[in-house]
């Protein structure tokens, strides 16, 4: 069963802002900060992988395929 990439999308996007909630909590170079951060770096490494193989995957059945465009990240002001 393939993930969803939607799914993965948001679970990123969750994580990155817990990761600016706690940097700007407890500062950049704050164990909780930088857990968060190694875990922000698994997720975006899953959602590469994943999407490398659903391009090969999906190369054949083009009218099924669903292209998602991630917004520029901005941090928290």
């Amino acid at each position: 069963m393939k993930p969803s990439a939607v799914k993965m999308f948001n679970e990123i996007q969750e994580k990155r802002i817990e990761m600016l909630q706690l940097a700007e909590m407890y500062g950049m170079t704050d164990e909780l900060t930088i857990r968060s951060s190694q875990e922000l770096d698994v997720l975006i490494n899953e959602y590469s992988y994943v999407q490398k193989n659903h391009v090969f995957e999906e190369k054949f059945n083009v009218n099924n395929m669903i292209m998602i465009v991630q917004q520029p990240f901005s941090y928290l002001s």
